[in-house]
């Protein structure tokens, strides 16, 4: 983490500041072309008392941050494995939260798998993979193989350059990367960590590069994948969730979020979090297929999917409190690759919206 984004990181529980404490676990900070990073430690809140860890670079700015160690225990001590010091292990184990962890209901997008073909939807070239008299072919090529593209381009012909951007539910960070062309800097979040360790491992080289993967086929079959880009200097990834945004207040010019809506557990609040930290005029894009389950929702949650009540209309009801419209387009073709014999088809309802002066 940068040091310098504790200009803008805040407190997920009370809003206050956050500062680096070098009493309980040794901060490990190395200096980078981008100035000091923060690869190690606690950053700590005056006003709740609350400490959240830096762990190889990620720092996890949750509002129960103890509660998600415990959680994404095994997951965290995988995938950041080499890059945590013994004075963090202690850290953890001396609070006792490997010896709760029960595994985490996310765990099943963090495997390495999963994350690879989020890197190869990201950053990959999945549109080329048919032959072009294929008729799946045919429609990947007509979408021009950048569906995140796309989307930017729709944002980037109401905002033209914009200071500060952020992309909830980021993943990998394609979507921070696309961004980060007209923007003066660009946050993500996600609240998968291997997610976000990838994400900056990627874009930011922290706290090693990553230049390629390995992409399933089918079966123990898989192909090597090159990412062929260079480093960003405008970007940070974080730990957090959608719901309760670690940012100063009305901070950004524009917040993306795709693919995130039918994921929440509460919806709405993705709406009201990203109001709060948009300025007013500010630009909003929200992209999703609706595709409901209880596992992430109560049916009570859903914006919208019940008998009589259609999501698209429900989400544009709900942005229109807050937003007005600017732009909807409805059944975009989103396509993710599974394996060289498997896709899945999405048809998403997008909604750009401005915020609403108020007062």
């Amino acid at each position: 983490m940068r040091v310098s984004a504790l200009t803008d990181l805040r407190c997920p529980v009370s809003g206050g500041s956050l500062r680096i404490d070098e009493n309980i676990v040794r901060p490990k900070i190395i200096n980078t072309q981008l100035g000091d990073d923060l690869q190690e430690g606690l950053l700590f809140c005056e006003e709740s008392g609350k400490l959240y860890p830096v762990i190889a670079g990620v720092a996890i700015l949750v509002r129960k941050p103890l509660t998600y160690l415990a959680s994404n225990y095994y997951g965290i001590m995988t995938s950041a494995a080499g890059f945590i010091e013994a004075d963090m292990v202690a850290y953890i184990e001396g609070g006792g939260v490997d010896l709760v962890s029960e595994g985490s209901q996310s765990a099943k997008y963090n495997t390495a798998a999963n994350i690879a073909l989020y890197i190869y939807h990201h950053y990959g070239d999945w549109f080329q993979q048919l032959p072009s008299d294929h008729p799946l072919g045919a429609l990947m090529r007509h979408l021009d193989g950048d569906w995140l593209g796309k989307l930017i381009e729709t944002v980037k012909n109401y905002s033209g350059l914009v200071d500060t951007a952020l992309d909830v539910g980021c993943s990998v960070g394609g979507l921070v990367y696309k961004l980060a062309g007209f923007s003066s800097f660009v946050y993500g979040i996600d609240y998968a960590f291997p997610s976000v360790l990838v994400a900056r491992s990627i874009l930011l080289g922290q706290p090693k590069s990553l230049d390629c993967y390995r992409l399933p086929l089918t079966g123990t079959r898989y192909r090597t994948e090159q990412i062929r880009m260079e480093r960003l200097t405008n970007v940070e990834i974080v730990v957090a969730s959608a719901e309760s945004l670690p940012f100063v207040k009305g901070m950004f010019d524009v917040v993306t979020g795709a693919n995130l809506v039918d994921r929440m557990g509460s919806p709405l609040e993705l709406v009201r979090a990203i109001d709060a930290v948009l300025r007013e005029d500010g630009l909003v894009l929200l992209t999703d297929p609706y595709d409901w389950r209880m596992a992430h929702s109560g049916i009570e949650d859903w914006i919208g999917g019940r008998v009589d009540s259609p999501s698209e209309e429900a989400m544009r009801g709900e942005m229109e409190r807050e937003f007005a419209i600017l732009e909807e387009q409805d059944r975009i073709p989103w396509i993710l690759y599974k394996n060289e014999r498997e896709y899945t088809i999405f048809l998403n309802h997008c909604v750009v919206g401005k915020k609403l002066r108020r007062g």
